[in-house]
């Protein structure tokens, strides 16, 4: 449902000033118990008062499907790090993963609807595809960015996306 809306750009959003510092730690939160299942190590680099111009319920659930994804896709003892950061004009959430990783084939279809890679096909038999699709449009939609970046399969990856930064 979430995915037509979507397309429909019926989406209603909230565009304030939030801070993705906080955001980012209450996402955390909500994983705690998956990531301590699975033993995850997590290194968090969270500049404090880091504030932005988004929906904060859209931008939640990008930050919980990228850590999500992260989680699910990382192995057991593995290592999982948190960033938020900022310049000036932009401020953004990144985390990198000891996960699977990405082919460089896959790469490029990411973010397209019902797509999975071979590896996290393996990994989780029961996602979707449409995670990533939906983060896309509702960062897109905040005049945001969002992106990932991998070295190749079993060597981890990168999701990044970045947002407008409060005056």
């Amino acid at each position: 449902m979430n995915v037509s809306k979507a397309e429909e750009n019926k989406y209603d959003y909230h565009i304030k000033k939030n801070s993705i510092s906080a955001l980012t730690e209450e996402v955390i939160g909500i994983l705690s118990e998956q990531v301590k299942v699975k033993n995850i190590s997590i290194e968090k680099r969270i500049t404090p008062n880091i504030f932005g111009v988004f929906d904060i319920e859209r931008t939640k659930f990008v930050l919980q499907v990228l850590l999500e994804n992260a989680v699910h896709y990382t192995p057991v003892d593995g290592k999982i790090e948190i960033c938020v950061f900022e310049n000036e004009s932009i401020c953004g959430f990144s985390v990198k993963d000891s996960g699977v990783g990405i082919s460089k084939a896959d790469q490029s279809r990411l973010f397209t609807k019902f797509y999975r890679g071979d590896k996290a096909r393996l990994a989780d038999t029961e996602g979707m595809g449409i995670g990533l699709f939906i983060s896309k449009d509702i960062i897109s939609h905040q005049h945001g960015k969002i992106w990932a970046d991998s070295a190749g399969e079993n060597q981890g990856s990168i999701f990044t996306i970045t947002l407008p930064k409060s005056k």
